[in-house]
């Protein structure tokens, strides 16, 4: 698993979401515009809407583990953008 693209949410634009990511889950599968929250110190991860219906659900696990992923590239001001290449 590797962040892509981590870019900070506007303010008061998506509620709680402190940034929207970009995450390659293995070589055939990627994720785009995931949403990191900041809930009671916690940080938890949404997939984007569709519909009014998530476009993916993860499990407890991966939950976690694409959380921490994502809070770390958002603290060392990951910033890059593979999708295009």
């Amino acid at each position: 698993m590797r962040i892509l693209s981590i870019r900070p949410a506007p303010p008061g634009t998506d509620g709680r979401a402190i940034a929207h990511f970009d995450v390659e889950l293995t070589p055939d599968l990627r994720l785009c515009g995931l949403r990191l929250v900041e809930s009671n110190g916690r940080y938890l991860t949404y997939a984007a809407n569709s519909h009014g219906r998530p476009t993916a659900t993860f499990s407890r696990h991966l939950a976690t583990e694409l959380s921490r992923a994502a809070s770390a590239a958002l603290r060392e001001g990951i910033a890059l953008n593979e999708l295009a290449a």
